[in-house]
């Protein structure tokens, strides 16, 4: 930890555990005085029945949201997305994508509604 830059960073297997949510991942750190988290290297996110993963991720403290990019995937239940960026919204338990995004409807999501 930098006090006088308000920056830090941790490497080697890194995990992130707050309320429910956890993040793992290679490296992770601020360098905004800890408001914003920068995750690196096989990045995973569990949050609830959300399970997420991609190369890159950043968790917004305040704003309660997680955005990955690099590859990410995610899983809400039985249903998968993909796309050129995934924003989970932890406030309402929401998975998003941007960009070019694919989205895999289970057979249980679909008989359900």
């Amino acid at each position: 930890y930098n006090q006088a830059k308000k920056t830090m960073w941790v490497s080697d297997q890194v995990e992130l555990k707050q309320d429910t949510l956890k993040i793992n991942s290679d490296t992770m750190g601020s360098d905004d005085g800890i408001k914003t988290l920068l995750a690196k290297g096989h990045v995973v996110c569990r949050f609830g029945d959300i399970y997420a993963e991609s190369s890159e991720g950043k968790y917004f403290i305040n704003a309660k949201q997680v955005i990955l990019s690099g590859n990410p995937r995610a899983w809400q239940n039985h249903d998968e997305v993909v796309g050129d960026i995934i924003r989970i919204d932890l406030k309402q338990k929401k998975v998003m994508s941007q960009g070019a995004a694919k989205i895999k409807v289970s057979d249980e999501t679909l008989r359900n509604n």
